[in-house]
């Protein structure tokens, strides 16, 4: 796996328990992939479970994929030349 990848999950959550996240987390960074691990203190498996948590998981979403934004990197393609004369 190679791909950028944002890991949240909420400290009351017991469908998908925070150890859980924490591992991912830990495989994912001996691998090198670029990662981030959100716990939310009081958060049930539902994060957005309240305004003020509904707020901080969206701009949390929109500030990593603004990171990966491909519109904001630099374009590593080589331009076409036209070889007809």
């Amino acid at each position: 796996m190679k791909t950028p990848t944002l890991l949240m999950v909420g400290e009351e959550d017991y469908r998908t328990p925070a150890w859980e996240a924490e591992q991912y987390y830990t495989a994912l960074k001996m691998l090198e992939v670029d990662t981030a691990l959100i716990r939310v203190p009081g958060a049930p498996h539902y994060i957005a479970s309240r305004p003020s948590r509904l707020i901080g998981k969206t701009d949390n979403i929109m500030g990593w994929f603004a990171k990966y934004d491909p519109a904001k990197q630099k374009s590593t393609a080589i331009p076409f030349e036209s070889t007809d004369q």
